[in-house]
């Protein structure tokens, strides 16, 4: 049986680490828990407190395509 884990907020957004390594920011809880995966090569979930997250992470360059901002793509 897994745990229920109560959402304060979707996020939704790309962040970088240090090294330039993207990740996908899901949500946070409320417990202030910050929950993420990086892509490309780590399907894991991770999480950390949210004060430390801003801290060690900043917004991705990937947020301002507009194929991550909510606009219709054709296919």
């Amino acid at each position: 049986m897994s745990a229920t884990i109560h959402l304060k907020r979707r996020i939704e957004r790309f962040y970088d680490d240090e090294s330039g390594e993207t990740l996908w920011v899901m949500y946070e809880d409320t417990s202030d828990y910050i929950h993420y995966r990086y892509i490309g090569y780590d399907g894991s979930r991770h999480t950390m407190l949210s004060q430390q997250f801003y801290k060690q992470f900043t917004l991705s360059e990937l947020q301002a395509s507009p194929k991550y901002q909510g606009e219709e793509q054709t296919i």
